[in-house]
Protein backbone atom coordinates (compact mmCIF):
# COMPACT_ATOMS: atom_id res chain seq x y z
CA UNK A 1 0.00 0.00 0.00
CA UNK A 2 1.48 3.31 -1.14
CA UNK A 3 -1.10 6.13 -0.92
CA UNK A 4 1.59 8.76 -1.58
CA UNK A 5 3.93 7.91 -4.43
CA UNK A 6 6.44 10.65 -3.61
CA UNK A 7 6.65 14.15 -2.16
CA UNK A 8 7.52 17.07 -4.38
CA UNK A 9 9.74 19.68 -2.66
CA UNK A 10 8.51 23.25 -2.95
CA UNK A 11 10.03 26.62 -2.00
CA UNK A 12 9.88 27.40 1.69
CA UNK A 13 10.78 23.93 2.84
CA UNK A 14 7.31 22.48 2.25
CA UNK A 15 6.51 19.39 0.23
CA UNK A 16 3.55 18.49 -1.97
CA UNK A 17 2.45 14.86 -1.61
CA UNK A 18 1.70 13.23 -4.96
CA UNK A 19 -1.05 10.61 -4.49
CA UNK A 20 -0.51 7.31 -6.25
CA UNK A 21 -4.16 7.19 -7.38
CA UNK A 22 -3.80 10.57 -9.11
CA UNK A 23 -0.62 9.46 -10.86
CA UNK A 24 -2.23 6.32 -12.28
CA UNK A 25 -5.37 8.27 -13.22
CA UNK A 26 -3.21 10.71 -15.19
CA UNK A 27 -1.24 7.84 -16.75
CA UNK A 28 -4.44 6.15 -17.85
CA UNK A 29 -5.69 9.41 -19.38
CA UNK A 30 -2.46 9.99 -21.30
CA UNK A 31 -2.34 6.45 -22.68
CA UNK A 32 -6.01 6.52 -23.63
CA UNK A 33 -5.96 9.89 -25.37
CA UNK A 34 -2.69 9.17 -27.18
CA UNK A 35 -4.09 5.95 -28.66
CA UNK A 36 -7.44 7.52 -29.51
CA UNK A 37 -5.72 10.51 -31.15
CA UNK A 38 -4.03 8.14 -33.58
CA UNK A 39 -7.42 7.14 -34.95
CA UNK A 40 -9.15 10.49 -34.53
CA UNK A 41 -8.37 11.76 -38.03
CA UNK A 42 -10.47 8.93 -39.41
CA UNK A 43 -13.47 10.72 -37.91
CA UNK A 44 -12.33 14.14 -39.04
CA UNK A 45 -11.27 15.17 -35.53
CA UNK A 46 -7.96 16.93 -34.93
CA UNK A 47 -5.85 15.04 -32.33
CA UNK A 48 -5.30 18.19 -30.26
CA UNK A 49 -9.04 18.75 -30.06
CA UNK A 50 -9.42 15.18 -28.86
CA UNK A 51 -6.91 15.85 -26.07
CA UNK A 52 -8.86 18.94 -25.04
CA UNK A 53 -12.17 17.08 -25.07
CA UNK A 54 -10.60 14.15 -23.27
CA UNK A 55 -9.31 16.38 -20.47
CA UNK A 56 -12.72 18.01 -20.04
CA UNK A 57 -14.32 14.55 -20.08
CA UNK A 58 -12.02 13.42 -17.25
CA UNK A 59 -12.89 16.50 -15.16
CA UNK A 60 -16.60 16.02 -15.82
CA UNK A 61 -16.23 12.30 -15.15
CA UNK A 62 -14.62 12.89 -11.76
CA UNK A 63 -17.46 15.23 -10.84
CA UNK A 64 -20.06 12.72 -12.00
CA UNK A 65 -18.32 9.87 -10.20
CA UNK A 66 -18.23 11.78 -6.93
CA UNK A 67 -21.83 12.95 -7.29
CA UNK A 68 -23.08 9.41 -7.87
CA UNK A 69 -21.13 8.18 -4.85
CA UNK A 70 -22.84 10.81 -2.71
CA UNK A 71 -26.27 9.92 -4.11
CA UNK A 72 -25.72 6.20 -3.53
CA UNK A 73 -24.49 6.63 0.03
CA UNK A 74 -27.37 8.97 0.77
CA UNK A 75 -29.73 6.04 0.16
CA UNK A 76 -28.69 4.50 3.45
CA UNK A 77 -25.78 3.72 5.76
CA UNK A 78 -22.59 2.30 4.37
CA UNK A 79 -22.03 -1.09 5.93
CA UNK A 80 -19.33 -3.68 5.56
CA UNK A 81 -19.58 -6.92 3.66
CA UNK A 82 -21.46 -9.33 5.84
CA UNK A 83 -25.05 -8.34 5.29
CA UNK A 84 -27.63 -6.14 6.98
CA UNK A 85 -26.52 -7.27 10.45
CA UNK A 86 -23.03 -5.84 10.13
CA UNK A 87 -22.04 -2.72 12.06
CA UNK A 88 -22.54 0.60 10.33
CA UNK A 89 -19.23 2.17 9.29
CA UNK A 90 -20.47 5.39 7.73
CA UNK A 91 -23.69 7.25 8.30
CA UNK A 92 -25.88 8.32 5.42
CA UNK A 93 -24.12 11.02 3.44
CA UNK A 94 -25.30 14.53 2.78
CA UNK A 95 -25.15 15.97 -0.71
CA UNK A 96 -24.38 19.28 0.98
CA UNK A 97 -20.90 17.96 1.90
CA UNK A 98 -19.44 17.26 -1.56
CA UNK A 99 -15.87 17.09 -0.24
CA UNK A 100 -16.64 13.82 1.54
CA UNK A 101 -16.78 10.38 -0.04
CA UNK A 102 -15.26 8.67 -3.04
CA UNK A 103 -15.92 7.95 -6.70
CA UNK A 104 -18.48 5.73 -8.39
CA UNK A 105 -17.43 4.53 -11.85
CA UNK A 106 -20.84 4.70 -13.51
CA UNK A 107 -21.09 8.37 -12.57
CA UNK A 108 -17.71 8.90 -14.20
CA UNK A 109 -18.89 7.25 -17.40
CA UNK A 110 -21.99 9.42 -17.52
CA UNK A 111 -20.10 12.64 -16.80
CA UNK A 112 -17.46 11.93 -19.41
CA UNK A 113 -20.01 10.86 -22.01
CA UNK A 114 -21.89 14.16 -21.71
CA UNK A 115 -18.77 16.16 -22.57
CA UNK A 116 -17.85 13.87 -25.47
CA UNK A 117 -21.34 14.02 -26.96
CA UNK A 118 -21.30 17.83 -26.84
CA UNK A 119 -17.79 17.89 -28.34
CA UNK A 120 -18.83 15.53 -31.12
CA UNK A 121 -21.78 17.66 -32.14
CA UNK A 122 -19.68 20.84 -32.09
CA UNK A 123 -17.14 19.19 -34.38
CA UNK A 124 -19.77 17.79 -36.76
CA UNK A 125 -19.09 14.16 -35.76
CA UNK A 126 -21.74 11.60 -34.98
CA UNK A 127 -21.71 11.15 -31.16
CA UNK A 128 -21.90 7.36 -31.36
CA UNK A 129 -18.95 7.33 -33.77
CA UNK A 130 -16.81 9.27 -31.29
CA UNK A 131 -17.97 7.11 -28.39
CA UNK A 132 -17.01 4.02 -30.41
CA UNK A 133 -13.50 5.43 -30.68
CA UNK A 134 -13.26 6.32 -26.99
CA UNK A 135 -14.84 3.17 -25.51
CA UNK A 136 -11.82 0.84 -25.93
CA UNK A 137 -9.35 3.35 -24.48
CA UNK A 138 -11.77 4.00 -21.61
CA UNK A 139 -11.38 0.34 -20.70
CA UNK A 140 -7.60 0.79 -20.87
CA UNK A 141 -7.75 3.85 -18.60
CA UNK A 142 -9.91 1.90 -16.16
CA UNK A 143 -7.40 -0.94 -16.04
CA UNK A 144 -4.48 1.41 -15.38
CA UNK A 145 -6.37 3.41 -12.75
CA UNK A 146 -7.35 0.26 -10.83
CA UNK A 147 -3.65 -0.44 -10.26
CA UNK A 148 -3.59 2.92 -8.50
CA UNK A 149 -6.59 1.80 -6.45
CA UNK A 150 -4.67 -1.31 -5.40
CA UNK A 151 -1.66 0.70 -4.26
CA UNK A 152 -3.92 3.26 -2.57
CA UNK A 153 -5.80 0.55 -0.65
CA UNK A 154 -9.30 1.55 -1.75
CA UNK A 155 -11.83 -0.68 -3.55
CA UNK A 156 -10.58 -3.73 -1.62
CA UNK A 157 -12.21 -7.14 -1.66
CA UNK A 158 -13.82 -9.56 0.75
CA UNK A 159 -11.71 -11.75 3.04
CA UNK A 160 -10.20 -14.68 1.15
CA UNK A 161 -7.97 -17.69 1.81
CA UNK A 162 -6.69 -17.79 -1.78
CA UNK A 163 -2.90 -17.75 -2.13
CA UNK A 164 -2.92 -14.38 -3.93
CA UNK A 165 -5.03 -12.66 -1.25
CA UNK A 166 -3.36 -9.56 0.21
CA UNK A 167 -3.29 -8.01 3.70
CA UNK A 168 -3.29 -4.27 4.21
CA UNK A 169 -1.38 -2.49 7.00
CA UNK A 170 -2.88 -0.76 10.05
CA UNK A 171 -4.68 2.44 9.15
CA UNK A 172 -5.69 1.25 5.68
CA UNK A 173 -9.38 1.21 4.71
CA UNK A 174 -9.51 -2.61 4.82
CA UNK A 175 -7.80 -2.76 8.22
CA UNK A 176 -10.06 -0.07 9.68
CA UNK A 177 -13.11 -1.96 8.47
CA UNK A 178 -11.90 -5.26 9.90
CA UNK A 179 -10.99 -3.60 13.20
CA UNK A 180 -14.46 -2.01 13.39
CA UNK A 181 -15.96 -5.44 12.91
CA UNK A 182 -13.72 -6.95 15.59
CA UNK A 183 -11.97 -9.26 13.16
CA UNK A 184 -8.50 -7.85 13.90
CA UNK A 185 -6.91 -5.75 16.59
CA UNK A 186 -6.38 -2.01 16.22
CA UNK A 187 -2.67 -2.34 15.47
CA UNK A 188 -2.88 -5.51 13.41
CA UNK A 189 -2.90 -5.88 9.63
CA UNK A 190 -6.17 -6.66 7.87
CA UNK A 191 -7.29 -10.14 7.08
CA UNK A 192 -6.17 -11.37 3.63
CA UNK A 193 -8.64 -10.04 1.06
CA UNK A 194 -9.34 -10.45 -2.64
CA UNK A 195 -7.24 -8.00 -4.70
CA UNK A 196 -10.44 -6.93 -6.43
CA UNK A 197 -8.69 -3.87 -7.86
CA UNK A 198 -6.27 -6.09 -9.80
CA UNK A 199 -9.13 -8.28 -10.99
CA UNK A 200 -10.73 -5.20 -12.54
CA UNK A 201 -7.38 -4.01 -13.89
CA UNK A 202 -7.00 -7.27 -15.81
CA UNK A 203 -10.64 -7.13 -16.95
CA UNK A 204 -10.13 -3.58 -18.24
CA UNK A 205 -7.00 -4.49 -20.19
CA UNK A 206 -8.62 -7.58 -21.72
CA UNK A 207 -11.70 -5.57 -22.68
CA UNK A 208 -9.48 -2.90 -24.24
CA UNK A 209 -7.62 -5.48 -26.33
CA UNK A 210 -10.84 -7.05 -27.62
CA UNK A 211 -12.61 -3.79 -28.43
CA UNK A 212 -9.52 -2.15 -29.93
CA UNK A 213 -9.08 -5.09 -32.31
CA UNK A 214 -12.78 -5.08 -33.16
CA UNK A 215 -13.00 -1.34 -33.86
CA UNK A 216 -11.96 -1.46 -37.53
CA UNK A 217 -14.22 -4.47 -38.17
CA UNK A 218 -17.32 -3.17 -36.44
CA UNK A 219 -20.54 -3.81 -38.32
CA UNK A 220 -22.31 -0.58 -37.40
CA UNK A 221 -21.76 2.69 -35.58
CA UNK A 222 -22.41 2.22 -31.88
CA UNK A 223 -21.36 -1.43 -31.78
CA UNK A 224 -18.16 -0.76 -29.82
CA UNK A 225 -19.55 1.54 -27.14
CA UNK A 226 -22.63 -0.60 -26.54
CA UNK A 227 -20.47 -3.73 -26.39
CA UNK A 228 -18.22 -1.99 -23.86
CA UNK A 229 -21.18 -1.05 -21.68
CA UNK A 230 -22.68 -4.54 -21.87
CA UNK A 231 -19.42 -6.31 -21.06
CA UNK A 232 -18.53 -3.98 -18.21
CA UNK A 233 -22.02 -4.20 -16.72
CA UNK A 234 -21.82 -8.01 -16.61
CA UNK A 235 -18.33 -7.86 -15.11
CA UNK A 236 -19.24 -5.24 -12.51
CA UNK A 237 -22.38 -7.10 -11.46
CA UNK A 238 -20.39 -10.28 -10.82
CA UNK A 239 -17.28 -8.68 -9.32
CA UNK A 240 -19.33 -6.64 -6.88
CA UNK A 241 -19.92 -9.85 -4.90
CA UNK A 242 -16.17 -9.93 -4.19
CA UNK A 243 -15.85 -6.28 -3.14
CA UNK A 244 -16.09 -5.17 0.47
CA UNK A 245 -15.08 -1.52 0.39
CA UNK A 246 -18.52 -0.46 1.50
CA UNK A 247 -21.93 -1.77 0.49
CA UNK A 248 -24.82 0.64 0.67
CA UNK A 249 -28.26 -0.68 1.41
CA UNK A 250 -31.37 1.39 1.94
CA UNK A 251 -33.23 0.65 5.18
CA UNK A 252 -35.57 -2.28 4.65
CA UNK A 253 -34.09 -3.09 1.23
CA UNK A 254 -35.52 -6.36 -0.05
CA UNK A 255 -33.15 -6.98 -2.96
CA UNK A 256 -29.92 -8.86 -2.17
CA UNK A 257 -28.12 -6.42 -4.49
CA UNK A 258 -26.30 -3.17 -3.87
CA UNK A 259 -26.94 -0.03 -5.96
CA UNK A 260 -23.94 -0.65 -8.22
CA UNK A 261 -25.37 -4.03 -9.19
CA UNK A 262 -28.77 -2.49 -9.82
CA UNK A 263 -27.09 0.14 -12.00
CA UNK A 264 -25.27 -2.65 -13.83
CA UNK A 265 -28.60 -4.30 -14.66
CA UNK A 266 -29.91 -1.01 -16.03
CA UNK A 267 -26.76 -0.34 -18.06
CA UNK A 268 -26.84 -3.86 -19.48
CA UNK A 269 -30.44 -3.47 -20.61
CA UNK A 270 -29.68 -0.13 -22.28
CA UNK A 271 -26.63 -1.61 -24.02
CA UNK A 272 -28.50 -4.66 -25.28
CA UNK A 273 -31.35 -2.52 -26.61
CA UNK A 274 -28.79 -0.25 -28.28
CA UNK A 275 -27.01 -3.18 -29.92
CA UNK A 276 -30.30 -4.62 -31.14
CA UNK A 277 -31.61 -1.28 -32.48
CA UNK A 278 -28.37 -0.30 -34.20
CA UNK A 279 -27.97 -3.79 -35.62
CA UNK A 280 -31.47 -3.72 -37.08
CA UNK A 281 -30.81 -0.30 -38.54
CA UNK A 282 -27.58 -1.49 -40.13
CA UNK A 283 -29.36 -4.47 -41.71
CA UNK A 284 -31.70 -2.09 -43.46
CA UNK A 285 -28.88 0.18 -44.64
CA UNK A 286 -25.22 -0.26 -45.61
CA UNK A 287 -23.80 -3.63 -44.65
CA UNK A 288 -20.77 -2.28 -42.79
CA UNK A 289 -20.34 0.90 -40.80
CA UNK A 290 -16.89 1.29 -42.35
CA UNK A 291 -18.50 1.83 -45.74
CA UNK A 292 -20.24 5.02 -44.74
CA UNK A 293 -19.11 8.32 -43.36
CA UNK A 294 -19.44 8.82 -39.61
CA UNK A 295 -21.23 12.03 -40.52
CA UNK A 296 -23.94 10.23 -42.47
CA UNK A 297 -27.46 11.15 -41.29
CA UNK A 298 -28.19 7.58 -40.27
CA UNK A 299 -25.16 7.33 -37.98
CA UNK A 300 -26.32 9.76 -35.34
Amino acid sequence: MTPVLFELPLPGGVTLPIPVYGVFLALGFLLATTLAAGRARGLGVEPLKLFDSGFLAVVSGLFGAHLLDRVVVALGPRVSWGGPGSPTLEASASLLRPWEGGLAYYGGLAGGAVVLIVAARRNGVAPLALLDLVAPVSALALGVTRVGCFLNGCCFGRPSALPWAVSYPPGSPAQLQHAALGWVGVGQASLPVHPSQLYEAVAGLVLFALLWARYRRRRFVGEIVYSFLAAYAVWRFASQFLRADGVVRAPGAWLPLDPHQLLSVGVLLVALVGLWARGRRAENGPALAARRSPLAPGSR
